[in-house]
């Protein structure tokens, strides 16, 4: 991946992550960085809408600019046959939709993401002990961050409907397999990404008290199991870097993070093969050292073959680029 910000901010690991996962991590980066429609042949775009909001959500996502680099990002990785929109809406919008929380909707080809939904993951996590002895601002990242890596997810789901990418074991847990890979290969953020939305998870499940019957049905999978899940990824694509990882009161177990780099491999491997044909060429999700072929094979398809023969190389590893 091109242009990363090399360990902007990284008191964030430290202060949040090693408290709440164990993570002495030094190497994460902080990423600063409109309507239905399109086309074929790769035409379409991510846009972003905002109704008002709430004074302190709008600065963390959208005068940040947070939200626009998401979108920035997907139109840079990846081509899509049509337009993808995401609206951040008010309470009364929300309420008219009956949208609860973060969701994308395939027949409009739209996510919704309310303001009530940011609010309130602020203060989950600023209510986390853990959280006790941070500066505002600090929680302000993690929960930014978060939000970048929700909104990754939301957009994972409209680029499964849009490209009708085959779901073999739930969407929910596909969506949140590529939100992982597009945050540590393809936004400058990188691991801030899925460890905030870890502590998210993990602050929800501390809110939300011991599962309820109706959690076991739900599809999303348990708060805490998908905050391990995100842990595990990051661990898993640099375990040298992220040995912190291993220790403290939310601690990888020694039995998961052995699996971890191998799943993390096949998951980064997987997503290359299933979006071959709808790689840019100037993304990060493209392996390192890939050779474009020359324009007139590339427009013929000659670019998804070349991808998926490498791909299928044996040898051929998720190789996180530079």
């Amino acid at each position: 991946m091109g242009g990363r910000q090399p360990y902007l901010r990284s008191r964030l690991a430290v202060a949040v992550v090693a408290s709440l996962v164990g993570a002495g991590i030094a190497s994460i980066a902080w990423a600063l960085a409109t309507a239905d429609g399109g086309g074929p042949n790769g035409s379409g775009e991510v846009t972003v809408t905002y109704q008002p909001g709430p004074r302190e959500a709008e600065r963390l996502v959208e005068r940040s600019g947070l939200f626009d680099a998401t979108a920035a990002t997907i139109n840079r990785e990846i081509e899509l046959n049509h337009d993808l929109e995401v609206r951040v809406i008010g309470d009364r919008a929300a309420l008219r939709k009956g949208i609860g929380g973060p969701q994308y909707e395939p027949s409009e080809h739209v996510v919704y993401i309310p303001w009530s939904f940011i609010v309130q993951a602020h203060a989950d996590v600023a209510a986390l002990r853990e959280a006790g002895h941070l500066r505002h601002a600090e929680i302000d990242e993690i929960v930014g961050h978060a939000m970048q890596f929700v909104l990754y997810h939301e957009l994972s789901h409209g680029i499964i409907d849009e490209l009708d990418v085959p779901v073999l074991a739930g969407e929910e847990r596909a969506a949140d397999s590529l939100a992982t890979v597009l945050s540590l290969h393809a936004d400058t953020g990188g691991e801030a990404l899925p460890l905030s939305a870890a502590v998210l998870e993990l602050a929800s499940a501390e809110r939300a008290g011991p599962p309820a019957l109706s959690d076991f049905a739900d599809d999303h999978g348990f708060d805490r199991q998908r905050a391990f899940d995100a842990i595990c990824a990051v661990y898993g694509s640099s375990p040298a870097d992220h040995r912190g990882l291993l220790t403290g009161p939310n601690a990888l177990p020694a039995a998961r993070a052995e699996l971890c780099p191998y799943d993390y491999e096949r998951l980064v491997r997987d997503w290359r093969r299933t979006l071959a044909s709808h790689l840019t060429l100037t993304g990060g999700l493209l392996p390192p050292g890939y050779e474009a072929p020359p324009p007139a094979e590339a427009a013929g398809g000659g670019h998804a073959k070349q991808l998926e023969g490498q791909l299928n190389a044996p040898g051929s590893g998720s190789g996180k680029g530079g």
